[in-house]
């Protein structure tokens, strides 16, 4: 059976939280509290100052643009208007023409009469569809209420966590 040795530069995840056979935890420390071959390994990775910190991090594969070790991303998002669809609330109306509208009267019990000062018995009678006067020309107001209270989404998938070390070489 042949043994795989690793090269500077291989990633592992692992249950160990300590510094091993050439293993280095990424725990954003300075480079320069490594052994003198393990700041030359880390700076020929392109890590100058420290390590990267993987606390609370997934591993991304890196992209042309980015640097090796960056961190970025979000564990939640809050949308705004933007990430709605394009949607147009057909909620108004001319305020041109008179018009009236229909309605069911479901009134009943005691009221007082505007024109004569009396009290007046009104029953409830389901069939009883009235009809507004005319009011000239007038608009009417449509509103949305979404309820929402801006409560971020969270974007963090199910994980199971371990540490991530980097191999310098011993």
């Amino acid at each position: 059976m042949e043994v795989q040795t690793p090269t500077v530069g291989d990633i592992k995840y692992s249950s160990v939280a300590t510094d091993h056979d050439g293993w280095y935890l990424l725990d954003g420390r300075a480079i320069s509290t490594l052994s003198v071959s393990a700041q030359s390994a880390a700076s020929l990775l392109g890590f100058s100052s420290s390590l990267p910190n993987s606390a609370d991090r997934y591993l991304k594969a890196k992209s042309a643009s980015e640097t090796l070790g960056a961190a970025g991303g979000n564990t939640s998002v809050v949308l705004t208007q933007a990430n709605l669809p394009n949607v147009t609330y057909n909620a108004t109306t001319s305020s041109t023409g008179a018009h009236n509208h229909t309605y069911n009267d479901r009134a009943s019990g005691t009221v007082n009469s505007v024109e004569a000062g009396s009290t007046k018995t009104v029953v409830d009678n389901d069939s009883t569809t009235s009809t507004t006067s005319s009011a000239g020309a007038h608009t009417h107001t449509f509103s949305v209420f979404t309820g929402g209270s801006g409560t971020p989404l969270n974007l963090q998938p199910k994980y199971l966590s371990a540490y991530i070390l980097v191999y310098l070489g011993q």
